[in-house]
């Protein structure tokens, strides 16, 4: 049993503003074609993931026993990030990817800068970590 080797074309494409360098005009052509037909895969979809339907069995974390619920007392931040922190976790609630909940533990959100000026949200379980089983 021998394995085949198959001969595979790659290719690297730079576009910039209405141009397309490295491309004929032919080539150009077939690369809009191909765009145009599959035009779904390169939408920007504002739909974000939801929380998954409820089930018989609740997912639940295992603590260690004689742990007090972990509540960790949150992160000093500048008017501008809490209100940033705000403006998430209302965004996240109207989508469905999160639920207010009332149990008494708690966990530090911190806010990371992307490469694009936006900002990341980060939850840190850290404490939380090491209280499970």
């Amino acid at each position: 049993m021998g394995v085949e080797s198959t001969k595979v074309d790659v290719y690297k494409l730079t576009m910039r503003e209405k141009e397309m360098v490295g491309l004929t005009l032919g080539q150009t052509m077939e690369l809009n074609d191909v765009l145009k037909e599959c035009e779904k895969v390169f939408e920007e979809t504002k739909q974000l993931p939801q929380l998954p339907p409820n089930r018989e069995i609740d997912h639940n974390i295992p603590i260690k026993y004689g742990v007090d619920p972990i509540n960790v007392r949150s992160y000093r931040y500048p008017y501008v990030l809490k209100t940033e922190i705000e403006k998430q976790v209302e965004e996240m609630l109207k989508a469905g990817m999160i639920r207010p909940s009332n149990n008494p533990y708690s966990s530090l959100v911190i806010l990371v800068k992307k490469k694009d000026d936006n900002w990341r949200f980060c939850v840190d379980y850290r404490a939380l970590n090491k209280a499970t089983i």
